[in-house]
């Protein structure tokens, strides 16, 4: 019965904003609770995006709201936190249609965008130029996530000098976006 009525109530509230207040209230949404990420798998990169919450309700309702309109998978992290799940393309068009809203995750957001632009599909081989420069777009995300070089777990260790260097140009990067 509960379930029910937060249920309905989130989607009234959801269904009841105008375009402008919905991205705007999920570039809200993504800046506190999202991740964009970068994966390199035997020299295959993945790109995609994740929104986590432990409310397990609340989220359930909005992840599965998300996934209706923009794809993507809901999954239970090992520790409990609900997770929605966008990968590639279907990524890109959830980042830009939030990126005009966002604050806190706008630099990790354009260089996600660089990143996937440099080679849309899969399957296809890069080349040296390219496959550097994706190296380095997953770099400075990582950095921005504060994750320096140390998988799943961010580093209490402070930026190197070549660390400093990838963000100076990653805002270099960002400015004439």
């Amino acid at each position: 019965m509960i379930d029910n009525r937060i249920e309905k109530e989130v989607e009234e509230k959801l269904n009841g904003l105008s375009l402008k207040e919905t991205l705007a209230w999920l570039a809200g949404l993504f800046d506190g609770e999202g991740c964009v990420h970068i994966d390199c798998y035997q020299q295959h990169y993945q790109f995609g995006t994740v929104i986590a919450q432990s409310d397990y309700l609340g989220a359930r309702i909005v992840f599965e709201w998300l996934k209706n309109r923009y794809g993507g998978g809901i999954f239970i992290h090992t520790s409990g936190v609900l997770r929605w799940d966008l990968r590639s393309n279907k990524a890109v068009v959830f980042l830009k249609d939030i990126e005009p809203y966002t604050i806190l995750k706008r630099r990790h957001i354009k260089v996600a965008l660089r990143f996937q632009s440099i080679s849309p599909g899969s399957g296809h081989k890069l080349s040296i130029p390219a496959r550097l420069e994706k190296e380095g777009l997953s770099r400075t995300l990582k950095i921005l996530n504060g994750n320096y070089g140390v998988p799943r777990q961010r580093s209490k260790q402070p930026l190197t000098k070549e660390d400093k260097k990838v963000l100076k140009r990653a805002e270099e990067l960002c400015k004439g976006w």
